[in-house]
């Protein structure tokens, strides 16, 4: 029987990353805060497992070390060590005393309420200067560098760093006098098999491996690409998720497959297919454009005989209007000359009438 019987951990990639806001944080049951203080006189440069580096000035407090705390806040919901794992297993360095003591103490002052408490990591110059200028603090999983070359403060198990590594590991990728090139499958859970490749003919096969301090997927180094015209290009090295990878590198399932480049006719007929889709998707958007372009004419003339229609009604509205004062003109210089005739009727018979009035009026004098 064994005291201890052996386990496993699944390596897992957290895929549901997104940007929170810092100034609206949710409450939390336990909360572990890092600060950093910089009290040496040169910068320092903090890079987290992340692989981001952050720069450091001197805070002006000349104490000559590099100090960072960890402060806990912990619920009374939370229970700490439930099982004691860590206190029968994580108390014999000096990290594991002092948080075993903190730790003891808030339970000691309040068993059954809120627990806070703080440790603080000190770092001297000489740590930092003895030790080349750059330092990985396991404890926090965190490095520190001290070193002008900021390329140098990587951190060991950062992505960045490790394909860094793969890249100083390859010989041939890393000498300018050679050309290198290498393929790697990382598979931590063995869910993908090894993959074979056709380079200039010649078949190979891709192992797949477990490698913990690498992330899932096909891993390619090689010397660089020739950019620019440049002598002695970069050498690199890229990461491909396995879905990029079945989609932009030429990997088969089997040596046969790679030795004919797959199934010709297969690949023909899937290169049929998509350009069938493309076809008819090209077809379908030609016909909605010719449907949005006859409706833009229908719509087009629609307004132009509704324009037309409104200029003929202005049009029979102005000669209804310029008939009608016509008329109206007619009917008065009609009637004023008709006034004037009957004026001159008028004046020609005042004589006759005079005449008469003046010759009844002798006849009346003769008569007396």
């Amino acid at each position: 029987m064994q005291f201890i019987e052996p386990h496993t951990t699944t390596y897992f990639e957290i895929q549901e990353v997104a940007v929170g806001e810092a100034n609206q944080a949710a409450w939390s049951p336990l909360e572990r805060n890092v600060s950093f203080h910089n009290h040496l006189n040169d910068d320092i440069i903090v890079v987290g497992r992340d692989g981001v580096p952050f720069k450091m000035a001197p805070s002006g407090k000349r104490d000559n070390v590099f100090q960072i705390r960890v402060t806990y806040r912990i619920h009374a919901s939370v229970t700490i060590d439930p099982r004691g794992v860590f206190h029968q297993h994580g108390t014999n360095t000096a990290e594991g005393k002092a948080l075993a003591a903190a730790i003891k103490n808030s339970e000691e002052n309040n068993p059954t309420g809120n627990k806070s408490f703080s440790l603080d990591y000190t770092i001297r110059r000489d740590d930092i200067t003895q030790s080349g200028g750059v330092l990985y603090l396991a404890d926090l999983d965190i490095v520190l560098s001290a070193h002008k070359d900021d390329w140098k403060a990587l951190h060991p198990y950062s992505n960045a760093s490790t394909r860094f590594q793969l890249i100083e590991a390859e010989s041939n990728v890393n000498n300018s006098e050679r050309f290198g090139y290498a393929m790697y499958i990382v598979s931590n859970d063995g869910a993908v098999n090894s993959k074979y490749v056709n380079i200039g003919g010649a078949v190979y096969r891709v192992p797949s491996i477990t490698n913990q301090s690498l992330r899932d997927g096909v891993y390619v180094c090689s010397s660089g690409p020739v950019q620019n015209c440049a002598k002695d290009p970069v050498p690199m090295s890229l990461h491909y998720t396995f879905t990029e990878a079945w989609e932009n590198l030429r990997l088969f399932d089997t040596a046969e497959d790679a030795e004919k480049l797959g199934d010709q006719l297969v690949e023909r007929e899937k290169e049929l297919k998509e350009l069938q889709l493309k076809y008819k998707e090209l077809e379908h958007e030609q016909k909605m454009e010719r449907m949005q372009f006859e409706q833009d004419i229908e719509e087009k003339r629609r307004e132009y005989e509704r324009l037309s229609m409104d200029r003929q009604r202005e049009q029979a509205q102005l000669e209804h209007e310029r008939t009608v004062r016509a008329l109206r003109d007619k009917e008065y210089y009609e009637t004023r000359s008709a006034a004037r005739k009957d004026n001159s009727e008028i004046v020609k018979y005042i004589p006759v009438v005079l005449t008469s009035v003046f010759a009844i009026a002798a006849f009346v004098m003769k008569s007396k």
